[in-house]
C-alpha cells in the first residue's frame, strides 16, 4: 500500500491559522467532467495546536452556485503514525520524501511524505 500525506510548515501555514479564519484561500480551479465547466474550489481553516487539528470550510463554486462544506483533519507525527502500523498488524513500512523513494529531510515549507506498507 503506497500512502501519501502533507507536512504542513509550521510557520507558513499552522502558526498562521491558529485565531480565527482568515479569508479565503485559492485551492484552484478545476473542469467539471459531465459539465465540461470550471469548478472554484477555495477553502478557510482554523488550526489547534492542542488537539493537533486543522478545521476547513471548503468553498466550492460552479455555475453561478456556491457549495460549503466542513472538513476537520489531524495531524500526526512519523513515531505516532508508526505506532498506529502497528497497532494494526502492519510489520513493513518505509518513509519518504518523495515519490523517488528520496529520503524525508523535513523543510520549513509544506512538504509531502511518502509511506509504502506492508503486512
Amino acid at each position: 500500500m503506497l500512502l501519501n500525506f502533507y507536512v504542513p510548515s509550521y510557520v507558513d501555514d499552522l502558526l498562521l491559522h491558529q485565531e480565527s479564519p482568515h479569508a479565503e484561500e485559492r485551492f484552484g480551479e478545476f473542469i467539471n467532467p459531465e459539465t465540461e465547466k470550471e469548478i472554484e474550489v477555495s477553502y478557510s481553516k482554523i488550526c489547534d495546536h492542542s488537539s493537533q487539528t486543522e478545521s476547513y470550510t471548503w468553498t466550492f463554486r460552479h455555475d453561478c452556485e456556491t457549495a460549503k462544506v466542513p472538513m476537520r483533519a489531524r495531524w500526526i507525527y512519523p513515531e505516532e503514525f508508526q505506532l498506529l502500523l502497528r497497532l494494526g498488524g502492519f510489520d513493513r513500512w518505509q518513509f519518504f520524501g518523495s515519490q523517488d523513494c528520496e529520503p524525508y529531510v523535513g523543510s520549513a515549507k509544506e512538504t509531502n511524505t511518502y509511506w509504502m506498507v506492508a503486512r
